[in-house]
């Protein structure tokens, strides 16, 4: 496994990321019958899998159901594990937010049996959130409390992901990329390149999409499978192949640290280090990817769906 230092910390983590929302709670829309979220005997073999292929960090967040309970055990056994977690900006009274803000923190380290959270990120933030100062001096207490070590944002939007790289005390962005959502790569990737800010690629399945759960789509998102059979005419391949294809694409990308991939089964985790293992697309194919995208396709954000 590759390792990478995330933007300015002292962070090296490797190309690929554990994200633990399918190893907590059923993710994604139904596929032809087939369970979502397993027990988790197998939910803990997968992560020791992806521990003994080389992969130091996972992805988590409190509302990823059992995610960061199911982690603790394993955790235990593998102290080395880099991890990053969120927290939320709650709506109330703002006079004891500092009380909300550290018992979000306290519960989740609490969940993952640690002492400190490696990277914390604020979870789904908006420009809203990112222009809260007071918001941002709570969780920058934090890392002076040492609770935790670094600081960051999950984030949807381009405008968000830039407002993060205003923000001084982050070191990390997280972001949707893959090859119907290429958004990053006009304005995002080049600017935490120049900031020197860690970037963390996500949804590079697109909630499955870029799967052979596609054909499993319901009607009102037929254009996006439609749009996944257009990446495998293109490519040559079937949608079998798909995954392999779109991680590679994301792994290809310039700027990005770690690409984060959510198995739920230990067979999805093989696939996914063997996808790295094939190493990047050539230039000719990154070319051909680069025609694929969505153009701002309001069927690119995956709450519109109204699927679970």
């Amino acid at each position: 496994m590759e390792y990478r230092r995330l933007g300015t910390t002292d962070l090296r983590v490797s190309r690929l990321t554990l994200g633990t929302v399918a190893l907590g709670a059923d993710y994604g829309f139904q596929a032809g019958g087939t369970a979502r979220c397993p027990a988790a005997a197998e939910a803990e073999a997968v992560m020791e899998r992806a521990f003994a292929r080389g992969i130091n960090l996972v992805d988590t967040a409190p509302s990823y159901g059992e995610a960061e309970a199911r982690l603790a055990p394993v955790l235990r056994r593998h102290p080395e594990v880099l991890v990053a977690t969120k927290v939320n900006r709650l709506a109330g009274d703002a006079a004891d937010a500092a009380a909300r803000v550290a018992h979000q923190v306290e519960q989740s380290l609490r969940r993952l049996g640690r002492d400190r959270i490696d990277l914390l990120q604020i979870h789904n933030a908006d420009v809203a959130t990112l222009a809260d100062g007071r918001f941002l001096r709570l969780l920058e207490d934090l890392v002076d409390s040492g609770k935790v070590r670094w600081l960051g944002a999950s984030v949807y939007t381009a405008e968000a992901a830039c407002a993060v790289m205003d923000w001084p005390a982050a070191r990390a962005v997280q972001m949707p990329f893959n090859l119907l959502d290429q958004r990053p790569r006009r304005v995002v990737l080049a600017r935490a390149v120049e900031r020197k800010l860690g970037f963390l690629a996500r949804s590079v399945f697109l909630k499955g999409v870029l799967s052979p759960r596609a054909r499993f789509l319901p009607a009102h998102l037929a254009p996006l499978r439609r749009a996944a059979e257009r990446v495998c005419r293109r490519f040559g391949i079937d949608l079998d192949q798909l995954p392999r294809l779109a991680l590679r694409f994301a792994l290809s990308a310039p700027g990005i640290d770690s690409v984060i991939v959510g198995p739920a089964r230990p067979a999805e985790l093989d696939a996914a280090v063997a996808a790295w293992e094939a190493g990047p697309l050539a230039p000719p194919q990154l070319q051909a990817a680069a025609g694929l995208a969505l153009a701002d396709d309001p069927l690119l954000d995956p709450s519109t769906w109204g699927v679970a």
